[in-house]
């Protein structure tokens, strides 16, 4: 059976928004300035932002778990993308699914449970490193016993897309998420999608 693992943060979570405030706070309380606008940060990968921003790639880790930590106590409030949950259940019928990502594994099933999604995925395997996730991904893999050929990767970001071309897997890039699509475009994933329902068409 055909394995699709997902991203979880920007992917299936929309917690862009919330993030953006946490970070705000935190960067506003060390004196970093970032944009008022949203919209800005998402034109930009993840290498780009810790450029733009000055942020150390020391404090990378530091500012993850700060942030998952923020991030617990407004969890509840997360919900998924509009249309996403049904897209998910179809697509629990005919195959496995899986989740690999930075967040916390607390703040995942939280989140699943509050959206009536807990029953869909099969696996959660959660990850500290930033620009690490080709190795979760390849573990993830191995350790639930598929073969490269069985398994398609989604998620949200151009740092996605390198994990997955790393694996050597296929990669569905989405454009809801924390970058936009010309942003995505530049990693060249092998299908970008606007609207959950690709998915279907896709697998």
């Amino acid at each position: 059976m055909k394995c699709l693992i997902f991203d979880f943060d920007g992917t299936i979570a929309d917690t862009y928004n919330i993030v953006f405030e946490i970070i705000s706070e935190i960067f506003h309380k060390r004196g970093v300035k970032i944009p008022k606008d949203r919209k800005k940060p998402r034109s930009m990968g993840a290498r780009e932002k810790l450029k733009k921003y000055k942020i150390p790639r020391r404090g990378v880790i530091l500012l993850t778990r700060v942030c998952r930590r923020h991030l617990k106590k407004k969890i509840r409030a997360v919900k998924t993308f509009p249309r996403l949950k049904s897209v998910l259940k179809k697509l629990k019928k005919k195959y496995r699914l899986g989740i690999v990502t930075s967040n916390s594994k607390d703040n995942v099933e939280i989140f699943l449970k509050n959206n009536g999604l807990n029953e869909v995925f099969d696996f959660i395997e959660t990850g500290n490193p930033l620009f690490g996730k080709h190795r979760r991904l390849k573990k993830a893999i191995k350790k639930h016993g598929y073969k490269k050929f069985e398994v398609i990767y989604i998620g949200d970001e151009t740092r996605d897309i390198k994990a997955a071309k790393k694996v050597g897997v296929k990669i569905v890039a989405v454009s809801w998420g924390y970058e936009s699509r010309p942003c995505l475009n530049k990693g060249k994933p092998d299908y970008l999608i606007t609207k959950p329902e690709r998915l279907l068409k896709i697998v």
